[in-house]
């Protein structure tokens, strides 16, 4: 039997999801243009992205779902540390599909 992640929060509040995410990081300082290149490299490589969790209000997307996100929505989210795991923070109108 797998162990249960605990959540560090009660719950998650609103019209929001959050998106599972490793991110790798890099001792190298880069440009502007050059982050936002590896960024725009990254979410073409997100097609698929697990739901960690959604808002008190999203009601069409559950948790562990796997769900394709607009790429220019993925650029602009914000990074959220929760304890050892990373989420990506974005809204459910965001969302495409759930795979």
């Amino acid at each position: 039997m797998s162990k249960k992640i605990e959540k560090p929060y009660k719950k998650l509040l609103g019209n929001r999801i959050y998106l599972l995410f490793e991110q790798e990081e890099s001792p190298v300082i880069v440009d502007e243009n050059t982050k936002r290149a590896l960024q725009e490299a990254f979410a073409k490589k997100m097609l698929r992205a697990k739901v960690y969790d959604v808002g008190t209000t999203v009601l069409d997307i559950k948790k562990d779902e796997e769900v394709l996100v607009d790429p220019k929505a993925l650029q602009n989210a914000s990074v959220i540390p929760l304890g050892d795991i990373n989420v990506l923070l974005v809204s459910p109108f965001d969302v495409v599909h759930v795979w």
